[in-house]
C-alpha cells in the first residue's frame, strides 16, 4: 500500500477531456509557470471533431457561443430589426469570424475557387484551420462536390449583424466580417445572427415568398435536373407520385432552353421573360448579386451533362448536410405527398400537400430515378422539423439550427442566458487575475 501511495499518478491520454473545475477549486499558480484552465466551454469545445450536429436547444447554442440579447436590446419590427447585434462586444476573443476557399462554377462550367462568406469560427488551430462551423462547412462542401460532380454557383449569407466588414477589434482581432441584415424579429433572433446560416444558390430554388404552393421545386428536388424533370416520362411519373406538383412541361422549362434540340438550360437565360426556367426567382435585393454571380459564369448550363456520371444536385444536397451536420430548410420534398381529388382526369385542378408514407415500392422507385440508395430517409434526416413554424420551403437556406423554429426565441434565450453570465463571470474573474495575479477575485461565481 506504501509503495501505491508513493507511485506518481497515471498520466492523462491527450484525448481524454480534463473536468473542468471551478476556479475556486483550483490551486493558485503564479502566471507563466502554467495555463490557467477555466471552465469555459468555448475554448475547451470548439473543434470541428465535437461539433457533429446542429444545434437542437438554445441552451446547447449558448454553451458554444455565450451571447443571449433581449428582445429590449433591438427596435423590433414586423420586418426584422437591421440594428447591430452585441456579439463582437461581448465576445471579442471567442466569436473570430471565419471564411474559407471554396470551388464554385465558373465561365463555360468551369470550375474556380472563391473566398465564402464569414461563419461562426472560434480561432485556428495550430495548423492556421478555422475551429468551430468555418472548417466544416470546407470539408463538407468539397466532399459534396466530389460525390456530385455538381458544383453551385455561389454561397453567400453568413453572419449578419455583427463584425460588419471585418477589421480589428479593440486593437486584438483581424480578419473577416459579417454583413448587414435583419437579424432580430418579434419571434427571436435568426441563425445568421449566430453566423450560423447559408444560402446557396437562391435563384433556382423557386419563389420563397410563394407559401401557397407547397413544395419549391429547387435544384436539389431534381426538377432542374436533365434526366429527373428534364425527362418528361421520369417528371410526369413523379407528377403522378406526388413527388413534384409541376407539370413535366414546367420541369423541362428549368433543364432545358429548347427540348426539342437538347438546348440546356444556362444561367443567362434562366431568367428570360419568355421561354425562361418555370422556377428561376431573382428577388429585388439579391438581383445585383445575381448579375455578378452570371457574368462569372456565362455559357454554364445549370445541371451540365457533359461528363460522367453525370452531376446529381441532390446527391450533392445529402452530402453536404451529412458531412456539415446542417439543416436543410425543407418541408415539402419527400416529407408530403401532392394529391388531387381523383375526379380531376386531365382537368388542370390544383391538388393538395399532405402528409404521407411512402410504400417500399415507392421508396426503391425513388432510389432508382435519383440514383441514391434511402433517399426517403436521408431527406427526412437532414431537412429541419417540420413543425406549425415551418410550414414552408426555404430551399436555399441552410443552418447550423435544429430547433422547432427557425427562430431562437426570446423565451428560449431567457432560459439560457444563466449560462452566458456564468460565462461573463468567468472572464470577468480572469481579467481580475490577470490584473492582481496574487489577490483573490471578487468576482462571484
Amino acid at each position: 500500500m506504501k509503495e501505491l501511495k508513493e507511485k506518481d499518478p497515471p498520466e492523462i491520454p491527450e484525448e481524454c477531456e480534463e473536468i473542468p473545475r471551478p476556479i475556486s477549486d483550483t490551486p493558485f499558480k503564479p502566471l507563466g509557470s502554467d495555463v490557467l484552465k477555466l471552465s469555459e466551454p468555448v475554448s475547451a469545445h470548439c473543434f470541428p471533431g465535437k461539433i457533429k450536429f446542429a444545434f437542437k436547444t438554445v441552451e446547447e447554442l449558448i454553451t458554444y457561443i455565450p451571447y443571449a440579447p433581449r428582445a429590449g436590446d433591438f427596435s423590433l419590427q414586423a420586418v426584422g430589426s437591421n440594428q447591430k447585434s452585441k456579439l463582437a462586444e461581448v465576445l471579442p476573443d471567442e466569436f473570430l469570424p471565419g471564411k474559407f476557399f471554396h470551388k464554385v462554377r465558373g465561365v463555360q462550367g468551369s470550375v474556380r475557387k472563391i473566398k465564402g462568406p464569414a461563419v461562426w469560427s472560434c480561432g485556428k488551430d495550430r495548423r492556421g484551420n478555422h475551429k468551430g462551423l468555418a472548417s466544416k462547412i470546407k470539408w463538407a462542401w468539397d466532399k459534396a462536390c466530389e460525390d456530385s460532380g455538381y458544383y453551385p454557383f455561389a454561397m453567400y449569407s453568413g453572419l449578419k449583424g455583427s463584425h460588419i466588414g471585418g477589421g480589428a477589434k479593440q486593437g486584438v482581432w483581424t480578419g473577416p466580417g459579417g454583413a448587414p441584415g435583419a437579424i432580430a424579429f418579434q419571434q427571436g433572433m435568426t441563425p445568421a445572427a449566430y453566423g450560423l446560416s447559408l444560402v446557396i444558390d437562391p435563384w433556382f430554388c423557386g419563389d420563397p415568398t410563394d407559401t401557397d404552393f407547397g413544395l419549391s421545386h429547387s435544384i436539389w428536388t431534381g426538377a432542374w435536373t436533365p434526366s429527373i424533370g428534364g425527362n418528361p416520362a421520369i417528371s410526369e411519373e413523379l407528377f403522378d407520385m406526388g413527388v413534384f406538383s409541376n407539370s413535366d412541361s414546367e420541369n423541362g422549362s428549368n433543364c432545358w432552353s429548347d427540348y426539342q434540340s437538347r438546348k440546356l438550360r444556362t444561367i443567362e437565360d434562366a431568367g428570360d421573360i419568355f421561354g425562361g426556367a418555370e422556377d428561376f426567382y431573382v428577388g429585388d435585393q439579391s438581383e445585383a448579386h445575381f448579375e455578378n454571380i452570371m457574368s462569372k459564369t456565362l455559357g454554364s448550363a445549370i445541371v451540365p451533362i457533359n461528363k460522367y456520371p453525370l452531376p446529381n444536385p441532390t446527391q450533392w444536397l445529402i452530402s453536404f448536410c451529412e458531412a456539415s451536420g446542417m439543416k436543410w430548410a425543407n418541408t415539402f420534398f419527400l416529407r408530403k405527398r401532392y394529391v388531387r381529388p381523383w375526379w380531376v382526369g386531365d382537368l388542370d385542378v390544383f391538388g393538395e400537400w399532405e402528409p404521407t408514407r411512402w410504400t417500399s415500392a415507392e421508396k426503391r422507385r425513388l432510389d432508382t430515378i435519383y440514383g441514391i440508395t434511402d433517399l426517403v430517409a436521408k431527406i427526412e434526416q437532414i431537412s429541419w422539423k417540420d413543425t406549425p413554424q415551418t410550414p414552408f420551403d426555404r430551399h436555399e437556406m441552410f443552418q447550423f439550427w435544429d430547433g422547432p423554429s427557425n427562430f431562437i426565441t426570446w423565451a428560449e434565450l431567457d432560459r439560457a442566458r444563466p449560462i452566458a453570465d456564468r460565462h461573463a463571470a468567468y472572464k470577468a474573474e480572469e481579467k481580475a487575475l490577470a490584473a492582481n495575479p496574487q489577490g483573490a477575485s471578487d468576482v462571484d461565481l
